[in-house]
């Protein structure tokens, strides 16, 4: 009978509802219950009973072949009713998973591939020699297994610490897009951050469960309240250093007008030309204040404005008295900012 078995279970066997429908009607014909049943399997403790059952249901898809004969064993099957039990089984060959199609990747993929595993190689190798180092050297708890315990945490600390390395600087690359945020700056950002952040740890503040009422709301609210103050009043100093330096450009700008239709008047000029020629002066500071001395765009620009004029020597004539001055009083004028952009800018 066992080889019978043996020689038939070499195809997949699964178990099912109908092949244990078909135990539990031998074991009726015997005259036997489960609790019986199991005596005679020599299956002893409270769960026999329950793994006869769920046989019988055909919850076991994959049964034991030793379990199968002890089953007809114990019901005195003869050979006809281990015949019929055999025929019921549905045979099939096992399907073997079809093969993966293999990619084709060139010799750059190829090469890349390559090079990031040993990259990964190497990595590892640092982190594992240093936890055989701390392992072996500090005073820890000897033997096989807690040593292992801590060299798994140690490798998830270094990999979790591996992904906010590389989350930071996804972060970083986006924040320099624009290239307006310099280097620096993201730095001194992350230092407050980061020392923030471990004075939480060591204060327990992500461990602490406060009472969450209406006046932990309010308390959060005002929090960021304080939040939202320094963020205007960091907005009104720009803004105040953006109205400070339009003022003194203005009146670098004023100085310049006035002091070239006193030139013009001097020339024989009456105060009406002057103030026309005079009207040229902002402009003329704009162009000055854009490119650099002697530069090809302040000389196209110039051209410019002369091919637009009748008077054309006596603008060429203004327009080197109004860059010579602009250049000696640019110094006086504080830097534009440039935190404060155009949408937030006063009026």
């Amino acid at each position: 009978m066992s080889k019978r078995i043996m020689k038939n279970h070499q195809k997949a066997l699964v178990f099912t509802p109908e092949l244990g429908a078909r135990l539990r009607q031998l074991r009726k014909d015997a005259g036997l219950n489960q609790d019986e049943l199991a005596q005679r399997m020599g299956r002893k403790g409270k769960g026999s009973r329950s793994m006869i059952c769920r046989l019988e249901l055909g919850y076991y898809l994959h049964p034991t072949i030793g379990l199968i004969a002890d089953y007809l064993k114990a019901c005195k099957a003869g050979f006809a009713d281990i015949a019929d039990l055999l025929g019921m089984e549905p045979a099939h060959e096992q399907e073997k998973p079809p093969k993966r199609k293999q990619k084709h990747e060139t010799y750059e993929e190829k090469l890349a591939a390559v090079r990031h595993k040993a990259q990964r190689l190497y990595i590892q190798g640092l982190v594992e020699e240093m936890l055989y180092k701390v392992l072996t050297d500090e005073d820890l708890p000897q033997g096989f297994e807690e040593e292992k315990k801590l060299a798994t945490y140690g490798r998830k600390v270094f990999a979790g610490l591996e992904r906010h390395h590389r989350s930071r600087q996804r972060l970083r690359k986006e924040l320099f897009k624009d290239k307006r945020i310099r280097p620096e700056h993201a730095d001194l950002i992350e230092r407050v951050i980061e020392g923030v952040f471990l004075q939480m740890v060591k204060a327990g503040d992500f461990e602490r469960k406060p009472d969450v009422n209406a006046t932990a709301v309010v308390a959060a609210k005002a929090h960021l309240a304080k939040v939202k103050k320094a963020e205007d009043r960091i907005l009104k100093k720009e803004e105040q250093k953006f109205v400070a330096w339009g003022r003194k450009r203005a009146r670098v700008i004023d100085q310049i007008r006035l002091e070239s239709m006193a030139r013009l008047q001097n020339q024989g000029m009456t105060e009406n030309q002057a103030a026309k020629y005079a009207n040229l002066v902002s402009e003329l500071c704009g162009i000055a204040s854009e490119s650099g001395p002697s530069s090809k765009e302040r000389e196209r620009k110039s051209q410019e404005v002369i091919g637009r004029a009748k008077d054309k020597t006596g603008v060429k004539r203004l327009i080197e008295y109004v860059y010579q001055r602009w250049d000696e009083l640019e110094p006086t004028i504080p830097n534009q900012p440039k935190g404060l952009s155009r949408r937030s800018r006063p009026e």
